[in-house]
Protein backbone atom coordinates (compact mmCIF):
# COMPACT_ATOMS: atom_id res chain seq x y z
CA UNK A 1 0.00 0.00 0.00
CA UNK A 2 1.38 3.44 -0.46
CA UNK A 3 1.30 5.70 2.18
CA UNK A 4 -0.35 8.89 1.86
CA UNK A 5 0.96 11.76 3.92
CA UNK A 6 -1.80 11.66 6.19
CA UNK A 7 -0.16 7.97 7.60
CA UNK A 8 2.84 9.20 8.03
CA UNK A 9 1.88 11.98 10.27
CA UNK A 10 -0.75 10.09 12.04
CA UNK A 11 2.80 7.80 12.34
CA UNK A 12 4.83 11.29 13.29
CA UNK A 13 2.06 12.28 16.00
CA UNK A 14 0.31 9.38 17.22
CA UNK A 15 3.68 9.17 20.69
CA UNK A 16 3.45 12.69 21.33
CA UNK A 17 1.49 15.68 22.22
CA UNK A 18 -1.21 16.64 19.13
CA UNK A 19 -3.79 17.64 21.39
CA UNK A 20 -3.97 21.67 19.14
CA UNK A 21 -2.76 21.21 15.91
CA UNK A 22 -2.79 23.24 12.78
CA UNK A 23 -2.95 22.29 8.67
CA UNK A 24 -2.19 25.35 6.25
CA UNK A 25 -3.95 24.45 3.43
CA UNK A 26 -6.68 21.55 3.36
CA UNK A 27 -8.30 21.62 -0.14
CA UNK A 28 -11.19 18.84 0.05
CA UNK A 29 -10.11 18.19 3.78
CA UNK A 30 -8.98 14.27 3.03
CA UNK A 31 -5.59 14.57 5.13
CA UNK A 32 -8.33 16.61 7.93
CA UNK A 33 -10.55 14.18 8.12
CA UNK A 34 -7.93 11.08 8.38
CA UNK A 35 -6.24 12.72 11.40
CA UNK A 36 -8.75 13.46 12.87
CA UNK A 37 -10.36 9.86 12.82
CA UNK A 38 -7.20 8.46 13.29
CA UNK A 39 -5.53 10.42 16.11
CA UNK A 40 -9.14 11.15 18.53
CA UNK A 41 -6.63 12.75 20.66
CA UNK A 42 -6.68 16.21 18.74
CA UNK A 43 -9.49 18.35 20.88
CA UNK A 44 -8.56 21.84 17.81
CA UNK A 45 -7.53 21.18 14.66
CA UNK A 46 -7.01 24.79 13.22
CA UNK A 47 -7.40 24.23 9.24
CA UNK A 48 -6.62 27.77 7.18
CA UNK A 49 -7.40 27.40 3.50
CA UNK A 50 -8.70 30.61 1.33
CA UNK A 51 -10.25 28.48 -0.77
CA UNK A 52 -9.58 30.76 -4.21
CA UNK A 53 -7.15 30.67 -7.09
CA UNK A 54 -3.68 32.20 -6.24
CA UNK A 55 -2.94 34.94 -9.01
CA UNK A 56 -1.75 32.93 -12.02
CA UNK A 57 2.05 34.13 -11.57
CA UNK A 58 2.41 32.87 -7.95
CA UNK A 59 0.86 29.33 -8.80
CA UNK A 60 3.14 26.57 -8.81
CA UNK A 61 0.65 23.63 -9.47
CA UNK A 62 1.00 20.32 -10.75
CA UNK A 63 -0.32 19.87 -14.57
CA UNK A 64 -1.08 16.11 -13.67
CA UNK A 65 -3.99 17.26 -11.46
CA UNK A 66 -6.10 19.65 -13.12
CA UNK A 67 -8.68 19.46 -10.38
CA UNK A 68 -6.21 22.49 -8.74
CA UNK A 69 -5.76 24.58 -12.06
CA UNK A 70 -9.84 23.84 -12.80
CA UNK A 71 -11.11 23.84 -9.45
CA UNK A 72 -14.51 25.32 -8.06
CA UNK A 73 -13.47 26.68 -4.55
CA UNK A 74 -17.08 26.94 -3.30
CA UNK A 75 -17.37 23.28 -3.89
CA UNK A 76 -14.34 22.18 -2.67
CA UNK A 77 -14.96 24.28 0.47
CA UNK A 78 -18.23 22.38 0.60
CA UNK A 79 -16.81 19.07 0.41
CA UNK A 80 -13.84 20.22 3.19
CA UNK A 81 -17.32 20.31 5.13
CA UNK A 82 -19.09 17.52 4.20
CA UNK A 83 -15.82 15.36 5.24
CA UNK A 84 -15.21 17.67 8.46
CA UNK A 85 -19.04 17.31 9.64
CA UNK A 86 -18.58 14.16 12.03
CA UNK A 87 -16.06 16.40 14.26
CA UNK A 88 -17.49 19.96 13.84
CA UNK A 89 -16.64 20.74 17.55
CA UNK A 90 -12.67 19.85 16.87
CA UNK A 91 -12.36 21.75 13.65
CA UNK A 92 -11.78 25.49 13.24
CA UNK A 93 -11.68 26.76 9.48
CA UNK A 94 -10.55 29.70 9.08
CA UNK A 95 -10.77 30.97 5.40
CA UNK A 96 -8.21 32.98 4.89
CA UNK A 97 -4.43 32.87 3.30
CA UNK A 98 -1.76 31.82 5.86
CA UNK A 99 -0.13 34.93 6.39
CA UNK A 100 -3.78 36.29 7.08
CA UNK A 101 -4.56 33.19 9.55
CA UNK A 102 -1.56 33.20 11.49
CA UNK A 103 -1.99 36.57 14.12
CA UNK A 104 -5.34 34.73 15.36
CA UNK A 105 -3.20 31.70 16.72
CA UNK A 106 -1.28 32.98 19.63
CA UNK A 107 3.07 32.25 19.69
CA UNK A 108 3.37 28.35 21.12
CA UNK A 109 0.39 27.37 21.26
CA UNK A 110 0.11 24.34 19.05
CA UNK A 111 1.56 21.01 19.18
CA UNK A 112 2.09 20.32 15.69
CA UNK A 113 1.40 22.62 12.57
CA UNK A 114 1.00 20.47 8.99
CA UNK A 115 2.15 23.11 5.77
CA UNK A 116 0.62 21.79 2.58
CA UNK A 117 -0.56 25.44 0.57
CA UNK A 118 0.99 26.65 -2.13
CA UNK A 119 4.39 25.15 -2.85
CA UNK A 120 5.99 28.24 -4.66
CA UNK A 121 8.93 28.97 -2.25
CA UNK A 122 8.22 32.67 -1.38
CA UNK A 123 4.97 30.65 0.19
CA UNK A 124 6.61 27.91 1.82
CA UNK A 125 9.56 30.39 3.63
CA UNK A 126 6.83 32.59 4.60
CA UNK A 127 4.44 29.73 6.31
CA UNK A 128 7.77 28.06 7.84
CA UNK A 129 8.61 31.48 9.51
CA UNK A 130 5.04 32.75 10.26
CA UNK A 131 4.08 29.10 11.97
CA UNK A 132 7.43 28.01 13.60
CA UNK A 133 6.70 30.47 16.51
CA UNK A 134 3.29 29.02 17.10
CA UNK A 135 4.78 25.33 17.81
CA UNK A 136 5.54 24.61 21.51
CA UNK A 137 8.65 23.10 22.44
CA UNK A 138 9.53 19.65 21.67
CA UNK A 139 6.13 19.98 18.84
CA UNK A 140 7.03 19.63 15.39
CA UNK A 141 6.06 21.79 12.24
CA UNK A 142 5.97 19.93 9.03
CA UNK A 143 4.95 19.96 5.29
CA UNK A 144 4.13 18.32 2.04
CA UNK A 145 5.67 17.35 -1.03
CA UNK A 146 9.64 17.19 -0.02
CA UNK A 147 11.43 16.21 -2.67
CA UNK A 148 8.68 15.32 -5.08
CA UNK A 149 10.48 13.98 -8.25
CA UNK A 150 9.31 15.36 -11.64
CA UNK A 151 7.01 18.19 -10.69
CA UNK A 152 6.90 21.58 -10.53
CA UNK A 153 5.19 21.36 -7.00
CA UNK A 154 7.94 21.32 -4.98
CA UNK A 155 9.37 24.15 -7.05
CA UNK A 156 9.85 25.74 -3.45
CA UNK A 157 9.38 23.35 -0.65
CA UNK A 158 13.34 21.86 -0.45
CA UNK A 159 15.16 25.00 -0.53
CA UNK A 160 12.55 26.93 1.71
CA UNK A 161 12.70 24.25 4.21
CA UNK A 162 16.77 23.67 3.62
CA UNK A 163 16.98 27.43 4.46
CA UNK A 164 15.10 27.29 7.46
CA UNK A 165 16.66 24.23 9.03
CA UNK A 166 20.04 23.52 7.80
CA UNK A 167 20.10 19.65 8.70
CA UNK A 168 18.08 20.08 11.17
CA UNK A 169 14.71 18.33 10.07
CA UNK A 170 13.97 14.94 8.85
CA UNK A 171 11.69 13.52 6.12
CA UNK A 172 9.69 10.34 5.33
CA UNK A 173 8.44 9.84 2.04
CA UNK A 174 7.37 13.61 0.86
CA UNK A 175 6.70 14.40 4.00
CA UNK A 176 9.46 16.74 5.94
CA UNK A 177 9.61 17.52 9.84
CA UNK A 178 11.51 19.72 12.29
CA UNK A 179 11.03 19.31 16.04
CA UNK A 180 11.47 22.62 18.34
CA UNK A 181 14.07 22.50 20.33
CA UNK A 182 12.47 21.86 24.09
Amino acid sequence: MMRKRWHILVDLLKDRPHATGAEIGVFEGDTTAYLLTALPGIHMLTCVDPFVHYPAQTVTLNPNKPKFHDADFDKVMLTFMRRTEPFRSKVHLIRAFSTEAVPIIADGSLDWAFIDGNHAYEFVSTDIRDWLPKIKPGGLLTGHDWNVKGSQRNFGVNRAVKEAFGDNFSFVRHVWYHQVPQ
